[in-house]
This record gives C-alpha cells, sequence and structure tokens, in this order.
C-alpha cells in the first residue's frame, strides 16, 4: 500500500490538475539542488548558458511533458535560470543584463526556449498521440477506447 500523490519516475501521479506549492515543490527542489552544487565551480557566462540550456531545461521539459504547469511555478523557475544565468548562484540578486524576453527570443536570443511556450507545445503534443492512427502509445489508445469512442454524444 502506498500513499496518494504516489511518484512515478520523479512525477507525482494525480488525478487533477497541479497545485502550485503543494505539487510543484518536487520540481523547483531539483532545479534549485542542481543548480546549487554548480555555483562552487567557476564557470564562465557562456558554460552557465549551456547549462541551463542542457541540464535545467531538460528537467523543466520533463515536468511540462506531463503537465501543464501553473504560470506562477515557471515564473519562478525562469527566475531561477536567470539568477544562475546572470550571477552563477541563486544567493546574489543583482539586476539582469538583458531581460528574459530577450533571451529567449527564438531569433537573436540566446536559444533559450520560453517556458509558457514549452510547456504548451509539449502538451498539446499527447493530442499528436490520440490523433495518429498508427500511434504505438498506450495512453493514446486508452484515450480512444474509453474517452472519445465510449463517451455518450
Amino acid at each position: 500500500m502506498g500513499e496518494v500523490p504516489a511518484k512515478f519516475l520523479g512525477i507525482p501521479l494525480i488525478t487533477q490538475k497541479l497545485k502550485k506549492k503543494k505539487d510543484c515543490h518536487p520540481l523547483i527542489v531539483r532545479i534549485t539542488s542542481r543548480v546549487e552544487t554548480w555555483t562552487a565551480r567557476f564557470l564562465s557566462f557562456a558554460g552557465r548558458l549551456q547549462l541551463v540550456k542542457s541540464v535545467l531545461h531538460a528537467i523543466k521539459s520533463y515536468w511540462s511533458m506531463h503537465f501543464l504547469i501553473p504560470k506562477g511555478i515557471i515564473n519562478h523557475i525562469q527566475m531561477l535560470f536567470s539568477q544562475f544565468l546572470w550571477n552563477g548562484n541563486l544567493n546574489t540578486r543583482s539586476k539582469a543584463k538583458v531581460s528574459w524576453v530577450d533571451v529567449t527570443f527564438e531569433e537573436g536570443g540566446l536559444g533559450i526556449k520560453d517556458a509558457h511556450k514549452w510547456n504548451k507545445s509539449l502538451i498539446l503534443k499527447h493530442l499528436l498521440f490520440v490523433i495518429n492512427p498508427n500511434s504505438m502509445s498506450l495512453w493514446a489508445d486508452w484515450v480512444k477506447k474509453t474517452i472519445i469512442i465510449g463517451a455518450p454524444f
């Protein structure tokens, strides 16, 4: 016997929308702990940028594939990304050299993806699995059989 919500592969198994603080706390803790392990090292701006683009974005994207993350949590994550990118740690607060909108600009920015748009696009990818008749997804097959076909209209 386990407790609800249980975790599977690091994300909570819940049946409702994510609540801001309670459900997303493991995501914030994971990103914060990863950044804090890097603050002891002397990283260049390019090194910090690469870590944000690859490692931190991957952690956020894994959650974004499964949940529509609340805007407040995404804003907090972007603040953590910005503090690490410009300062090298989370304890020092200083003004950013460039606005975050310009950093995430796709053509001419630094190549960091906008978290709000990225979250919505990854959620919409589930719709592609449902629409595709040759989908090999068990989840898509379950949705087609139980919700779409089995729903009384």
